[in-house]
């Protein structure tokens, strides 16, 4: 391969150690090599599969020779195989340690007057390393590189109790998108907390950042607040002194204080130390979740789905005594374990649209905050509504109910579920 995507959008030519860029000054010959370190525009970007640059020009083929041309669609592929150019975009490299407070690589750099295009290794520095400019010799910034691995050795902590491996990058200074794309690009997230072991493990490590980010967030102002890692959100910590309503625009993301352990909201564009996470064991078993039960309820006014039954009751009660009810048809209050679920709570039993809310059996009689199921099933899925969830400090307990044409969770009419024999 003679060409390799680096930072920046540019394409750079192994061979010549150069970078493809466009003089826009001279319309009739735009197109040509520059050193990476040129003010030139080097920037180069894909649209079906077509590489297009400043001023609209698109790199063309012409008489065997590639030239800028502003009426274009060629498709360029990788020299020896049909795979696009544009198959296979560039993905920051970013760093620990070092001096450059979590910066990503910048490539190429320049070292003893060569260009690098890779992580590279020498006796100076404890691992691969990149520079963080352009010049090395003249700033002198750099990080070890961090970039995906299998286990949990060089660059990560490993616990048996809680299933994880866990990076620290207690020297970052990153804002919570950049430090998801370092987790995301080494193949991990950041951190997600489901339990109080997990929370006293963070709480006990020494050394680590006062302040970091988490994976909490709610990006999405149509929702509420949910982990990176789509883990559902039924353990919670949040600091009583800070809400945890987003703090600008709709959107905000969360951080944790490594003493107390709480978490509060904050300003996504803040920079600021990250805890990556991944599963100690990555060994998934697979399931084939899309098989249907073919299902028949004794009674005439029970919905069946699935290998359940249900009823909507249009009753308002408190959480215990729809609780109680529900016992004595020999069911429980509703669980929710996926959006297969959430659409028969909204299609079938609503006909689209929850006016009321609705009582599930998702409830919290614990100090931190977890959420459990009341049939003892494990929660596997959390679709908070806006804000949510929004639990006050050390009161209990805490039940959780529906609305809305979506079936977010939000007493109080609310719906049984029993396994027929």
């Amino acid at each position: 391969m003679f060409w390799k995507w680096v930072s920046q959008h540019r394409l750079f030519h192994l061979q010549s150690q150069k970078c493809l860029g466009l003089d826009i000054t001279k319309p009739t010959d735009s197109l040509r090599m520059f050193s990476c370190d040129s003010d030139a525009m080097l920037w180069w970007k894909c649209e079906d599969h077509s590489l297009y640059g400043a001023a609209q020009y698109r790199l063309a083929l012409k008489g065997g020779h590639a030239i800028a041309s502003t009426n274009s669609s060629d498709v360029w592929k990788k020299g020896g195989s049909e795979e696009s150019l544009c198959a296979q975009p560039y993905h920051e490299i970013y760093t620990r340690d070092g001096n450059s407070n979590g910066r990503p690589c910048e490539f190429p750099f320049l070292v003893n007057g060569t260009w690098h295009h890779e992580c590279m290794r020498d006796g100076d520095h404890n691992g691969l390393w990149c520079a963080t400019t352009f010049n090395y010799e003249y700033e002198g910034k750099w990080g070890i590189c961090l970039q995906p691995e299998n286990g949990c050795e060089d660059n990560w902590e490993k616990n048996e109790q809680t299933g994880g491996c866990y990076q620290f990058n207690s020297q970052a200074a990153l804002s919570w998108k950049e430090a998801y794309i370092s987790c995301q690009n080494q193949g991990a997230d950041l951190l997600s907390i489901s339990t109080a072991a997990e929370l006293t493990y963070l709480k006990e490590k020494e050394g680590i950042a006062k302040v970091f980010w988490i994976g909490l967030n709610q990006l999405y102002s149509a929702r509420g607040w949910e982990w990176s890692d789509h883990k559902p959100l039924n353990f919670l910590n949040w600091d009583p002194d800070v809400s945890s309503a987003p703090t600008i625009g709709g959107s905000s993301c969360a951080k944790m204080d490594a003493y107390s352990g709480l978490w509060q909201s904050f300003s996504c564009e803040a920079r600021l130390p990250y805890v990556c996470k991944k599963l100690l064991n990555n060994t998934v078993e697979l399931t084939d979740v899309w098989t249907y039960s073919d299902t028949r309820c004794d009674a005439a006014d029970w919905l069946p789905n699935d290998g359940f039954c249900y009823l909507l009751v249009n009753e308002s009660d408190s959480w215990d005594k729809a609780h109680m009810k529900c016992k004595t048809f020999s069911s429980d209050l509703i669980s929710i374990h996926s959006l297969a679920d959430v659409e028969v709570i909204v299609t079938k039993l609503h006909k689209g649209d929850a006016k009321e809310e609705t009582w599930t059996g998702l409830r919290n009689v614990n100090t931190p905050t977890l959420f459990q199921w009341s049939d003892g099933t494990e929660v596997t899925l959390t679709y908070w509504n806006e804000n949510e969830p929004n639990v006050p400090y050390n009161k209990t307990p805490n039940c959780v109910s529906y609305l809305g044409k979506v079936g977010n969770l939000l007493g109080l009419i609310y719906v049984l579920i029993v396994i027929p024999d």
